[in-house]
């Protein structure tokens, strides 16, 4: 995967931004590995820090984890999409107006 990491690198609520963008926008087919030492290597980061954002997208549905193998794109239908995107939504809403 010869991709350029996007701008503003190392800083780990990025990393996670365009992890998830690259999962709901199709990059990262469903079933698709994500490579710990790959991620971070691109965003110039720790695998710590990759391993955190991966256990947070773990958490809110977007990857799965299987143990010993690592982390995999989940497998999610239209609406489940739908519903993902409706959820950020209100909470980006709310952590702007917290701010």
């Amino acid at each position: 995967m010869g991709r350029k990491a996007e701008p503003g690198r190392g800083n780990r609520g990025q990393v996670r931004d365009a992890l998830q963008r690259r999962i709901l926008g199709g990059e990262y087919p469903p079933g698709a590995p994500l490579r710990q030492l790959h991620i971070a290597e691109e965003f110039g980061v720790a695998q710590s820090v990759v391993r955190e954002v991966l256990q947070e997208l773990d958490y809110h549905g977007l990857v799965r984890s299987v143990e010993n193998l690592g982390y995999f794109v989940r497998e999610f239908g239209r609406k489940e999409l739908l519903d993902a995107y409706s959820v950020r939504e209100v909470f980006e809403g709310l952590a702007a107006r917290l701010c």
